[in-house]
């Protein structure tokens, strides 16, 4: 079973190709081991069959996959770490807390993986000039910015409480703020800064999260006087932050 799709087209593992779906239903043994627990209909003793087979058996996997083989850069990827929670979550019976598993796997994955591949980075004051000016400081904020995205896939999946807090506090307010030079007046910036408030849901930005308030205040009225080129990026950024008195200030 392969439901990254890590391996190369065609892959056989053994006599047979790989199974990339995330469907559960493409196994051999789900239709018959299905169709057993349906012939006495509700009254069936063995009706949570399935579903038991597939915590034990299946979920402890999907929750090592998703520690040890998600890579939390690829759009691709995050999507199918999405499907394979909702996938999951359809045989959750029971209260013993399961499913919750496969939530704290993911989440314990977008951890690890952010202080991997996009630490917090301070940069002492006589080095900032060299700092804004190195391909580092670029790659580290689009990375966090892929990050994030992908980590917005898992929305309605994982709690708000926990996926808001890690995209706009621990990814955007300690990684990417800290390195913004002026979006205003730094036309890749504000690309960044589109893609990023695009992969949010919109309900996180009803009212303005804490995390995003700087960004506020440096895309409207208080930008730099000199910033008139990106005004109208600025206004329609400002628009989907649900800053709309700002955004009216830039219109003035």
């Amino acid at each position: 079973w392969d439901p990254f799709s890590l391996c190369a087209n065609g892959a056989k593992w053994g006599p047979r190709k790989a199974l990339t779906t995330t469907q559960l239903e493409a196994f051999d043994w789900f239709e018959d081991l299905a169709a057993f627990t349906e012939m006495m209909g509700d009254d069936d003793p063995d009706g949570e069959l399935v579903p038991k087979i597939v915590q034990k058996c299946i979920f402890p996997e999907v929750a090592r996959r998703l520690r040890q083989c998600w890579d939390v850069t690829c759009i691709e990827q995050s999507k199918r770490a999405a499907a394979l929670l909702d996938e999951c979550l359809l045989f959750e019976v029971g209260e013993d807390g399961a499913f919750n598993e496969l939530l704290l796997a993911a989440l314990e994955r977008l951890r690890v993986c952010l202080r991997q591949f996009a630490p917090e980075v301070f940069v002492p004051a006589h080095l900032v000039s060299s700092w804004y000016a190195s391909p580092v400081r670029k790659r580290l904020l689009w990375r966090c910015c892929k990050i994030a995205a992908c980590a917005a896939h898992l929305e309605g999946r994982v709690a708000d409480e926990q996926l808001a807090p890690l995209v706009l506090q621990e990814i955007f307010a300690l990684r990417m703020a800290p390195h913004l030079q002026g979006p205003r007046l730094h036309l890749e910036e504000m690309d960044l800064l589109e893609r990023f408030i695009e992969a949010l849901p919109e309900r996180w930005l009803d009212p303005l999260p804490a995390a995003l308030s700087p960004l506020r205040d440096c895309l409207g009225p208080r930008a730099p006087k000199n910033a008139e080129l990106s005004a109208e990026r600025a206004y329609r950024l400002l628009q989907k932050m649900k800053c709309f008195d700002e955004a009216a200030a830039l219109k003035l």
